[in-house]
């Protein structure tokens, strides 16, 4: 479980091994010789939008044999709906390992604790990271991932300015492959342990203080990711665990107590942020830093966001001519060149939005039975909230899995990440406490009761 929940990002080619991938290769063999010792069913570890969404990525696949022939970056489009689809499979090998090991409390419990744990070795090498990139420290740079290659050795993401140029003030993304997928992977444990904080239930009763030190943790380093969508996604966070925890539903008189946690988090990890920013040569607090950020995404020559802008546009252009099933799973960047306005700007691999990516390659069944996946995830959810209560641990962690799953969907509004590993964890830590709260169990009837009197 400390493996899949470290953020070794999963969606990288599949000739580097990661960590994750391995999880959930173990996965698939775990369950399926579970499965042939009659010890694991199927049908209730698979939901059927899941299946129907393998289903349609899949049919996708040999989209990319009638549409285009050729390579990018050194692999043909066969090849690469194959990789995508293996990739996936070993998610859903991972999602069905985890809803069938997760089946008590005490497990639960085992695993948000190791959650935590890995969260706070992350975010330590993060700072680690922070305070070596531009001193040449070893490993400061991160981790080479090979589906977007870079220079390692150099510094890694510093904060960008207004004029093009660049603060001396690095960008933390610890060993994802870079700041904005790392901000994705805090978002699941600044969730969990924040819902913990608001409803004074932790892992160790009676106290919170290792959630406390997550919350802190977390906001310190989601800050120093400089992150734009990552920002807005844990206010995304918040608001959903407010409106769900009874804080807010059922004791209104703790409403000031719930926000009074948020805002101390969000003021320490701001107080914290604006100190290791202050050894910038620039006279500038954090927060004018932050908004010279968000200023430059409402420009649309910039060129974040004229990148991004493009790569949509591409997308849009080509779930124009295939709808259904789209261009095949994987197989964005080898029509860009076709669809993006302007493709001699730059290269993009995949869309900029998991939405509009998959709209592009899976087309209007596979973002449909995607979102009916997610929907799927919430009302299970939803149910087993009910069925342990708001107040109880398993219904405190429902409520920060709920709160993660929707703020990390929503920042896929700006990335496209198919096969992330907190997002499967999210999905299969859902399904889990739905089935240990025992609302998928029907009730048993009496063969007595079913008598009917002569």
């Amino acid at each position: 479980m400390f493996v899949l929940t470290m953020p070794l990002m999963s969606f990288a080619v599949f000739y580097k091994i990661q960590l994750s991938f391995l999880a959930g290769f173990f996965g698939l063999l775990v369950f399926g010789l579970r499965y042939l010792g009659g010890k694991e069913r199927i049908s209730p570890l698979l939901p059927w939008p899941l299946i129907a969404f393998l289903a349609v990525v899949v049919a996708s696949a040999p989209m990319s044999l009638v549409i285009f022939s050729g390579d990018f970056m050194g692999e043909t489009p066969l090849f690469k709906s194959a990789k995508q689809i293996l990739q996936l499979a070993f998610m859903i090998g991972m999602f069905v390992w985890i809803r069938s090991l997760v089946d008590s409390i005490p497990r639960l419990q085992l695993v948000t604790k190791y959650l935590y744990i890995s969260t706070i070795v992350v975010c330590l090498y993060g700072f680690y990271q922070f305070f070596g990139v531009l001193r040449g420290w070893p490993l400061s740079a991160g981790f080479e991932n090979p589906a977007f290659p870079r220079d390692i050795s150099a510094p890694g993401f510093l904060l960008a300015g207004s004029g093009g140029g660049f603060y001396d003030i690095p960008r933390i993304y610890s060993t994802a492959s870079e700041p904005g997928f790392f901000a994705n992977f805090l978002l699941l444990p600044l969730s969990i342990s924040l819902a913990s904080v608001m409803s004074r239930n932790g892992l160790t009763r009676g106290s919170t203080f290792l959630e406390y030190w997550v919350v802190g943790l977390t906001s310190t380093v989601l800050i120093l990711t400089f992150s734009r969508a990552g920002y807005v996604a844990a206010v995304v966070s918040l608001l959903v665990i407010l409106f769900s925890s009874s804080v807010w539903r059922e004791r209104r008189r703790r409403l000031p107590w719930g926000l009074a946690v948020a805002g101390m988090a969000m003021a320490g990890g701001l107080m914290a942020g604006n100190f290791l920013t202050a050894s910038s040569d620039e006279d500038k607090g954090l927060g004018n830093y932050v908004s010279e950020m968000f200023e430059r995404a409402s420009d649309p020559l910039e060129t974040s966001t004229f990148g991004r802008l493009n790569a949509d546009a591409a997308a849009l252009g080509m779930f124009r001519d295939h709808p259904i099933l789209g261009v095949g799973i994987g197989n964005f960047g080898f029509l860009y060149d076709h669809y993006a306005p302007t493709p001699q700007i730059d290269i993009w691999p995949s869309a900029q939005s998991l939405y509009l990516g998959l709209l592009a390659e899976c087309g209007v069944l596979g973002l449909l039975t995607f979102l009916s996946l997610l929907v799927w995830a919430v009302r299970k959810g939803r149910q087993a909230m009910d069925r342990f209560g708001r107040d109880s641990y398993p219904g405190v962690v429902t409520i920060g899995l709920i709160a993660s799953l929707i703020a990390i969907q929503f920042q896929f509004l700006f990335i496209y990440a198919l096969n992330f590993t907190q997002v499967w964890f999210n999905l299969a830590l859902l399904g889990a406490v739905w089935q240990m709260s025992g609302a998928g169990q029907k009730p048993s009837v009496s063969r007595n009761l079913a008598v009917s009197p002569k």
